[in-house]
């Protein structure tokens, strides 16, 4: 058994880098469409609050009314969307995967339901769903880290 040499090793692995930015940039940018959107209608809605216009009133400059009053209080229902996205990025995964040609948790899912098995069906959306579980617990986290009134309240 002879050993490949080193140049197509290079080469092997600088495709297989090259296809993972590839489905890596097609899932990023599905999804950073939505998360921009949603941030940008989030911010102007708080744009015209009420502790905002305070702020300004007090003194505190354009720069920092906006980034850390207003930022702050637009990242706190960005960090649900956001958080709840990773199964959005999972399910973009399984398609990626499908389209690229990849092997991995998405292929093994679709081969899973075309053979009927009723076992790597159930594995595959159990792991879908203890993802579910976590990202609500780091919405969670991230709206005490990002609301005062919730750190007060405890």
């Amino acid at each position: 058994m002879e050993w490949p040499s080193a140049q197509i090793l290079a080469s092997a692995s600088l495709y297989s880098l090259f296809a993972a930015a590839v489905s890596v940039v097609s899932v990023v940018l599905f999804t950073a469409a939505g998360y921009s959107r949603y941030q940008r209608s989030t911010m102007l809605d708080v744009l015209g609050s009420d502790h905002l216009r305070t702020a300004r009133a007090k003194g505190l400059g354009p720069r920092t009314v906006l980034l850390r009053h207003g930022l702050r209080t637009a990242l706190i229902p960005m960090s649900t969307y956001f958080s709840y996205g990773f199964l959005a990025l999972f399910t973009g995964a399984i398609f990626t995967e499908t389209i690229y040609g990849w092997h991995g948790m998405g292929e093994w899912f679709i081969d899973s339901i075309g053979k009927n098995d009723v076992n790597s069906v159930g594995a595959v959306n159990l792991f879908a769903s203890v993802t579910v579980l976590l990202s609500g617990f780091l919405a969670d986290a991230l709206h005490a880290a990002l609301d005062p009134r919730i750190r007060q309240a405890s």
